[in-house]
C-alpha cells in the first residue's frame, strides 16, 4: 500500500463519500481517465553530439479511439527538430494508439537540455486540453568523436503528485552522486549514487512543492529543472462495496497505481424495545 500523502487524501475523501451515500448495496465507478501522450527521451553522445531519441505514446485510450495525429509539435533547442515526429493534417490519423511513435533529435555537445512537447488529437475526435513535454538534462559536455560525457535526466510526471526520474550515467563516465531537490528549494532533497554506466529511476515526492531539480553533487549549476505537469490519467478511487446479513464492506482501489483500501463495518445492533 501507498504511504503517499496526496493518495491517503485521495482516498479518504472518497471514502468519506460513500459513507455518506451508501444504504445497503452500492457500486460506484469512476470516471473514465482522459486521454493523453506521454513524451520520454533518451540521450547519447555521438562524435561530439548528443543524440535525443525521443518516444512519444498514446496513453489511456478508449476502445472507440484507434489511431491519433499530433497537431502541435516543439522542440528545444530551437532548430532542432526532431525527426520522424511531426504534425499531421486534420483527418488523417497516422498513428495507431498502439504504437509508440519515435523520432531523432541532434542538438550540440554544449547544450545542458532537450525538451519536447507535443499535443495530440485522436480519431474519436477527442484533443489533448494542453500539451505535454518531455525533458532531458545533458551535462553539456559531450567531447568531440563520443568521448567522456556526464550524466544525463529525463523526466516524466505521474499520479500521486512524484516525478519520475530517470539518471543515465555513460560508460565512460566515473561515479558520482546525483542530489535531487525540490523546487523551490529548501523543502526536501535526496541523494542518489550512480555508478558509471549505471542507470536508475527515482520518483521524487511533489508534496508542498512545484518540483525537482537535478544537480551533480559539488557543482552549484543545476543539470536541469522540471516542474510536475498533470499526466492526464490520473483518475478518483474506484470504489465498491458489499453488504451481507453481518458486515458491510468498502473496497477502494487507486488505478494509477493499484492501492487497494479495504474497510469492512460490523452489523449495526438496535437496542431497547
Amino acid at each position: 500500500m501507498s504511504n503517499h500523502p496526496a493518495l491517503a487524501r485521495r482516498t479518504l475523501g472518497v471514502l468519506a463519500t460513500t459513507l455518506l451515500a451508501c444504504t445497503g448495496a452500492l457500486a460506484v465507478g469512476a470516471p473514465a481517465s482522459a486521454h493523453h501522450t506521454a513524451v520520454q527521451g533518451e540521450a547519447s553522445c555521438v562524435n561530439g553530439s548528443y543524440r535525443i531519441q525521443w518516444t512519444v505514446r498514446s496513453e489511456s485510450a478508449p476502445p472507440d479511439a484507434t489511431r491519433f495525429r499530433l497537431v502541435s509539435v516543439a522542440s528545444r533547442p530551437t532548430g532542432s527538430k526532431v525527426s520522424a515526429i511531426a504534425t499531421s493534417p486534420a483527418g488523417q490519423f497516422p498513428h495507431s494508439v498502439a504504437d509508440p511513435v519515435v523520432g531523432v533529435q541532434t542538438v550540440p555537445g554544449s547544450a545542458t537540455e532537450a525538451r519536447l512537447t507535443v499535443r495530440a488529437q485522436w480519431d474519436n475526435g477527442h484533443t489533448e486540453d494542453s500539451t505535454h513535454e518531455g525533458v532531458v538534462a545533458l551535462a553539456g559536455t559531450c567531447a568531440d568523436k563520443g568521448g567522456p560525457t556526464g550524466p544525463t535526466a529525463t523526466f516524466t510526471s505521474v499520479c500521486a503528485s512524484a516525478i519520475d526520474v530517470r539518471l543515465t550515467n555513460p560508460p565512460k563516465a566515473p561515479a558520482t552522486q546525483i542530489v535531487l531537490a525540490s523546487v523551490p528549494a529548501g523543502s526536501f532533497s535526496q541523494t542518489v549514487a550512480l555508478g558509471s554506466g549505471e542507470k536508475k529511476t527515482v520518483r521524487f515526492p511533489v508534496e508542498g512543492w512545484d518540483g525537482v531539480s537535478v544537480t551533480v553533487a559539488g557543482t552549484s549549476e543545476p543539470l536541469a529543472t522540471y516542474r510536475w505537469q498533470d499526466p492526464g490519467n490520473c483518475a478518483s478511487a474506484r470504489v465498491t462495496t458489499r453488504s451481507t446479513c453481518d458486515t458491510f464492506t468498502v473496497v477502494l482501489t487507486d488505478p494509477p497505481n493499484g492501492d487497494r483500501w479495504t474497510v469492512t463495518f460490523p452489523p449495526r445492533v438496535r437496542e431497547g424495545p
